[in-house]
């Protein structure tokens, strides 16, 4: 289990220093070595997430899921599986436009670590809900965030509301 949880950790460290292929290597690699825990897929979830790859977060993730703890004596963040993981579904789901999923995936992490960030993330996603915030895909990313449009020329730029943004 040594080289399969360095391997995990080499991953993680690649990921922190914004080198998405060695990470994304190492993560392979700990699968490699071992494939029946859900440590290395949750990181490939992350890696795709940094790298704006929504839908392969949600396969990753899906995966992940399908796969047993590592023994007892193995170190694991309990949080990986209950919460770092929720929030890397929700981002996806939101940037792939899906802001109910979303709001209901972050409700699940804030459930279990309680946080004023999630919280407000939550009443951002229930307000674009209510404004009938549109499916962003399409749309021209605007200064490198996505912009989508909602009811009544209501536009939205990364999840905040705006009305001084038009599409070009």
């Amino acid at each position: 289990y040594e080289t399969w949880q360095s391997y995990c950790y080499l991953s993680q460290a690649y990921e922190r220093l914004g080198n998405l292929d060695e990470a994304t290597r190492a993560a392979y690699c700990a699968i490699d070595v071992n494939p029946d825990h859900p440590e290395p897929y949750f990181r490939l979830a992350s890696i795709y997430l940094q790298s704006g790859e929504y839908q392969k977060v949600l396969t990753w993730d899906a995966l992940a899921r399908t796969k047993k703890p590592p023994p007892f004596f193995v170190f694991k963040n309990p949080l990986e599986y209950m919460y770092n993981s929720r929030t890397a579904v929700a981002d996806a789901l939101a940037n792939m436009g899906r802001i109910a999923d979303a709001r209901r995936v972050i409700e699940e992490a804030h459930a279990i670590v309680p946080s004023e960030h999630l919280a407000n993330t939550i009443a951002r996603f229930r307000k674009m809900e209510d404004d009938g915030c549109l499916h962003p895909m399409g749309i021209q990313p605007y200064g490198g965030g996505a912009v989508w449009p909602g009811r009544n020329g209501i536009y939205y730029y990364d999840g905040v509301n705006t009305q001084n943004i038009t599409q070009n």
